[in-house]
């Protein structure tokens, strides 16, 4: 009788241990389960924050008018009254926010353009003189005329002309695909500023820039040269690189995407040129 009762205990103590395990099993499942609901949250609503900041400034850019420099005429907007478009990060309800006008940056050169012409941009970046120039004839070399092609993507350059990732994204920021031709020194980043004009003249480019009495007749009399319409822009736009990132939660997403805004063009105002969204983690 008493071995039967030992037998008895030893199965409710089993059977209570595997409930026990089965139960912290089943929590430690569901607080899991919880854990990766909420995650998947957060990165809903971060999702709907990038979403709608970047439609929030896509709207401002397409409806506000702007100074010679992009500047809001009014400045009662929080985006426009906080914007630049040199690619200097600003903050606007929760968001960092780069913006670059394209016309800003160097155009990469088309195919079957000279050796030098590849060379200056990589100068903007710091790369010695030497090795811009030798990269500059392997571009020239790989994109010449006839089987020559545009590029598609700056990346191509890691394997044209040996570029490390980090050059490429220096090089990001000072050059671009997108099409043009002149260069709006009241919008280019001061690297490209310093390939263009050097000593007092590009100090007093960049001063005149900060005051905001950068025109047509005062770069003219800081650099002594007659402006060329083909190399050289005022005008703001109309493609414009929109750098956007918001963190929520632990949660930071980030989206680039360069926009072509023609505001009298009442069939498309408004075009998405490229896409893409960088290191984002969960």
């Amino acid at each position: 009788m008493s071995r039967e009762r030992g037998v008895a205990l030893v199965l409710v103590l089993a059977i209570t241990g595997v409930l026990s395990l089965l139960i912290l099993q089943i929590g430690l499942t569901a607080r899991q389960q919880i854990t990766q609901a909420q995650r998947l949250a957060d990165r809903a609503e971060a999702e709907l924050r990038l979403h709608s900041r970047e439609a929030a400034l896509l709207y401002s850019i397409l409806t506000r008018q702007r100074n010679a420099d992009g500047r809001d005429a009014a400045g009662d907007n929080p985006y426009a009254a906080a914007w630049n478009f040199r690619g200097e990060p600003f903050d606007v309800d929760g968001a960092t926010i780069r913006l670059q006008d394209m016309s800003g940056l160097f155009p990469f050169p088309l195919p079957g353009s000279r050796a030098e012409v590849f060379a200056a941009p990589l100068a903007a970046i710091g790369i010695e003189r030497t090795r811009a120039e030798q990269v500059g004839r392997r571009l020239a070399q790989a994109l010449a005329l006839p089987d020559g092609r545009a590029l598609q993507s700056l990346e191509e350059l890691s394997v044209l002309a040996d570029l490390s990732a980090t050059e490429i994204d220096q090089l990001e920021n000072v050059v671009t695909l997108y099409p043009g031709s002149a260069v709006n020194p009241g919008t280019a980043p001061e690297p490209v500023l310093a390939v263009k004009y050097a000593g007092v003249a590009l100090e007093g480019v960049i001063t005149a820039r900060r005051e905001g009495v950068l025109d047509e007749g005062r770069l003219q009399s800081l650099t002594g040269d007659l402006l060329d319409d083909t190399m050289t822009t005022f005008l703001v736009g109309p493609g414009f690189r929109l750098d956007i990132t918001v963190e929520y939660e632990g949660v930071r997403l980030r989206r680039q995407s360069i926009w072509t805004v023609r505001p009298a063009n009442e069939a498309v105002p408004l075009e998405l040129w490229s896409y893409r969204s960088p290191g984002n983690a969960p």
